[in-house]
């Protein structure tokens, strides 16, 4: 039985090179059985892992398996965030990511949640997980809506607008 919350190359979204996997865990704990996630108060984990690390094992696998947790290294780098990341993007040594933030305001307690209080686009340096930027959006992005192309970044929102970040799409 794999520990599908923590284990490489798994989470809720994920962008890879031939040698790397980036990913986000929203789930960071458990609750029992099931992954737990509470909304503004713990982040998200962002993660880098060498696509050649094998999956985390339960202890009790582990043991019947005989050291195969030693095959596990740790993943390169993990940092929290405070964006519920519904889009990835890798471009050479930096990876996209954007969604709404992973705050509660209390006049409006599901307003990120909802898309009411915008989208974060973050970069992030793939060497070490370090934000390189960070850009306020009107509106998060769509599951899945970030791409670069042609040295550009193009993120869908879910207010229907398709923006092109670093230049102009003619270049």
């Amino acid at each position: 039985m794999y520990v599908a919350d923590r284990t490489s190359k798994a989470g809720q979204i994920l962008v890879f090179d031939d040698t790397t996997t980036y990913g986000l865990h929203t789930f960071n704990t458990k609750f029992s059985r099931s992954p737990y996630f509470a909304f503004g108060t713990e982040g998200h984990t962002l993660f880098a892992d060498d696509n050649a690390n094998e999956p985390v094992l339960s202890d009790a696998a582990a043991r019947r398996e005989r050291g195969s947790m030693s095959r596990r290294q740790p993943p390169k780098w993990s940092v929290t965030i405070p964006v519920r990341a519904r889009g990835m993007a890798l471009a050479g040594d930096t990876l996209f990511l954007a969604g709404p933030p992973d705050v509660i305001d209390p006049d409006d307690p599901h307003a990120a949640f909802e898309g009411r209080a915008g989208g974060r686009l973050w970069a992030v340096s793939t060497g070490d997980g370090g934000k390189l930027a960070e850009y306020r959006l009107d509106s998060p992005p769509v599951f899945d809506g970030l791409i670069a192309a042609r040295q550009k970044l193009f993120i869908t929102t879910t207010d229907g607008m398709v923006s092109c970040w670093g230049g102009t799409v003619d270049d």
